[in-house]
């Protein structure tokens, strides 16, 4: 095996990274933003009503599940260039704020999902 790393491969594997985990953060974003409206309106139409509709149950699901995914593309992003570059380690300094920004709409989500329960 090699010891060292080659620059060129370890930036394109954090460019390929990048360019799969930047669509998905947006899309869970929106995931969010989508399911955290139609549960409040789903609650203020409700009234105090004890009995939640279909939409709204649907609605606190898919913020438990955008959590969830959040939480896992968190953890997971730092090692999707070990995937794609053939080096030992690979230190991707640049996806970090990916990272981060996981990490964050996971708090959303759950913080979402805490108040509307």
């Amino acid at each position: 095996g090699r010891s060292g790393r080659d620059p060129a491969e370890t930036a394109l594997a954090v460019e390929v990274s990048a360019w799969w985990a930047v669509p998905l953060l947006a899309t869970l974003e929106s995931a969010v933003a989508v399911a955290s409206a139609r549960a409040a309106k789903a609650e203020a139409a409700r009234g105090g009503a004890a009995a939640r509709d279909s939409g709204e149950a649907a609605a606190m699901s898919s913020l438990v599940l955008s959590a969830r995914l959040c939480g896992a593309l968190a953890a997971q992003l730092p090692r999707w260039p070990l995937a794609f570059c053939q080096v030992e380690s690979c230190a991707a300094a640049e996806l970090q704020p990916l990272v981060a920004a996981f990490a964050s709409l996971e708090g959303t989500a759950h913080a979402e999902w805490a108040r509307l329960a």
